[in-house]
């Protein structure tokens, strides 16, 4: 008897060996994710989507998504929770701002003026000269070096394409950059990381993130992603200059997450109940990406709960950003 019931314990054991290990063999064979939404806390959502509405007319429309009041942009949306007090963006977490695609950026400039939304400085130097448009100023992003060069060759401002950044509703920054052909599309979100190369390994392995094709040399690896940040370059919104070397990152569909070096040496805060409380991405199977993420001991913020008539989990990136899984057909 003693025999029997060992081999039968023994035939379970195997068969729950096997479909763990099926289950992560599916999960590292899973489709990668595709942005969703960035989640936004929100006094007012109707006057923070009316507001987005007139700063991209043509591209943008009022909807509602799993019960949020939401702009959709394409593919993407911004959804907004109504919140009693604005949300705060300090201390500064991982989300620095959105980057939207436009064709024509003092145009873009001209509408957030025209309903109140004032562009923000542009730091030309250090020593604190300001414009609204990159193309203001000395072309490329330069060193103090490079400025001083520029400087002494006399090199004049194109004014022509260039981006600029807008304090849009909910205080948000809402960077628009010139490109040809488009009217108005959330690109990229741009995020602060301690180690942007390590972020960009982060969200390749755990949230299969497509990475940048490689550009020479050998590949970077976790042993060798913490590289030191890179001269202050400008302009900037800050006035002792944006760091903008090393660089991370991936692609999620229609949007890509790109990180700089956080400034200053105050740790980033959680995106939680900040103004952008986290960021949203689409998956098919949710369960097996639940069990992807915890075989890789990310830590699960919240496990899955309803989301409108789907599922989602909410985890957390390398920089305590959150990040939202929603499992949708």
């Amino acid at each position: 008897m003693a025999a029997r019931i060992t081999i039968v314990a023994l035939i379970v054991a195997a068969a729950t060996l096997a479909g763990m290990r099926s289950l992560a063999a599916q999960a590292d064979a899973l489709p990668p994710p595709v942005f969703h939404h960035l989640h936004v806390n929100s006094v007012d959502p109707d006057a923070a989507i009316a507001g987005y509405l007139k700063l991209w007319p043509q591209t943008t429309k009022k909807t509602t998504v799993a019960g949020f009041d939401a702009l959709e942009n394409g593919r993407v949306f911004l959804l907004f929770n109504k919140v009693a007090a604005p949300a705060p963006t300090r201390p500064q977490s991982a989300y620095r701002h959105q980057v939207w695609l436009t064709s024509d950026v003092r145009a873009y400039v001209a509408r957030a003026r025209a309903d109140g939304m004032m562009p923000e400085p542009l730091y030309t130097s250090e020593d604190g000269d300001i414009v609204e448009i990159s193309s203001d100023t000395f072309p490329g992003t330069l060193t103090r070096a490079g400025l001083a060069d520029a400087r002494a060759k006399g090199v004049k401002p194109t004014r022509q394409a260039g981006y600029t950044y807008v304090r849009g509703p909910e205080g948000l920054v809402v960077e628009g950059f010139e490109r040809a052909g488009e009217a108005g599309r959330l690109a990229q979100i741009d995020m602060w990381q301690e180690d942007p190369v390590c972020a960009e390994l982060w969200y390749a392995a755990h949230l299969g993130g497509t990475r940048r094709a490689p550009a020479g040399g050998p590949a970077p690896t976790e042993a060798t992603c913490q590289v030191a940040a890179g001269e202050p370059t400008w302009p900037s919104t800050m006035r002792e200059g944006t760091r903008r070397t090393p660089i991370g990152r991936v692609g999620y569909g229609d949007v890509a997450l790109l990180w700089y070096t956080r400034p200053g040496q105050a740790p980033l805060a959680s995106t939680l109940g900040q103004a952008v409380d986290h960021l949203a991405f689409a998956v098919a199977d949710l369960d097996a990406w639940v069990a992807k993420l915890t075989r890789e001991n990310v830590r699960i913020l919240r496990p899955p709960y309803p989301f409108g008539s789907a599922r989602a989990v909410l985890v957390e990136g390398p920089s305590r950003e959150a990040l939202e899984l929603i499992e949708l057909q």
